[in-house]
């Protein structure tokens, strides 16, 4: 098989790992969405357990809980693990390859040059295609060939993970069934509701001396106010001096006018978030 072929072979196992690396990571993602399942459940029943029912029950129940966290927790463990602290290798980017072309492409006319002041016994040679493909030839063997291990890895992480939360399951069904069966749900409409009745409540004859008071309370009200009233009206009808007539004087109240609020002024719009990517000056300014 040639160079060439090799080389495509490799570019197919390299976009491959890649792409296992982001199906894993959505395994690990329904692992974490699975366990906050159990553990929401797990909580629940432990929020509402009865501690009135018989302690056998309640062993019983303890017992296949206990059991079922301790696989449960190691599981979570190794998801973890799986999911987070992996690294990737991947080539170059286009810039930084492009400018090893070029740098490819001068030294090669270097070689030239210095070729032809020697004699032909001593010429080195050099091709700038074939450095560019040897280095892409050996990147792509050598990132492949990594990533492949750190995708095993993570496999066995979550498989690993997955067969303990298989071994937690079996007690976790055996709680629950003792948590229903049992009755142990302190919030269930079969259980008893103990109501306590405290002293009736005793009503007096002191309710009508209340209600007299607020009675006598509310005649001083309205007796006060006619008072108020009708002093108004005798300083407004007695005579500033005996044979006048009593004048009233009524105040004139003029409006004060009211400014009305100019409109407000239009918001400007705030500065947008720009992500510059720097790439480096003379790097894609010249096409050999």
């Amino acid at each position: 098989m040639k160079r060439e072929d090799l080389q495509g072979l490799y570019k197919e196992f390299y976009f491959h790992e890649l792409d296992v690396r982001e199906k894993l990571e959505t395994r690990f993602q329904i692992g974490f969405a699975i366990y906050v399942t159990v553990l929401t459940i797990i909580a629940y029943m432990l929020k509402m357990v009865d501690s009135s029912v018989a302690k056998e029950l309640l062993y019983a129940f303890y017992l296949c809980l206990v059991v079922s966290l301790i696989p449960l927790s190691y599981s979570i463990y190794l998801n973890i693990r799986g999911f987070w602290g992996h690294k990737y290798l991947a080539v170059a980017s286009p810039v930084e390859i492009e400018k090893y072309r070029k740098e490819t492409i001068e030294h090669e006319k270097k070689i030239c040059a210095y070729n032809s002041e020697l004699a032909d016994r001593d010429r080195t040679d050099y091709n700038a295609e074939e450095e560019l493909f040897s280095y892409l030839y050996g990147e792509y063997a050598r990132c492949t060939t990594y990533n492949i291990d750190v995708n095993y890895k993570r496999g066995v992480y979550i498989h690993t993970a997955i067969k303990y939360l298989l071994f937690s399951v079996t007690p976790l069904v055996v709680c629950s069934l003792v948590f229903i069966l049992g009755d142990l749900d302190g919030s269930s409409p079969r259980k008893a509701v103990l109501i306590k009745h405290s002293d009736p409540l005793v009503i007096s004859h002191d309710l009508q001396r209340v209600e007299s008071l607020l009675l006598g309370i509310k005649d001083n009200c309205m007796l006060k106010d006619k008072n108020t009233e009708h002093g108004k009206v005798q300083e407004l009808i007695t005579p500033s001096s005996p044979g006048e007539m009593p004048v009233t004087e009524v105040p004139i109240v003029i409006p004060t006018p009211v400014t009305p609020k100019p409109p407000e002024a239009p918001i400007a719009p705030e500065p947008r978030d720009i992500i510059e990517s720097h790439i480096p000056e003379n790097t894609l300014s010249e096409d050999n």
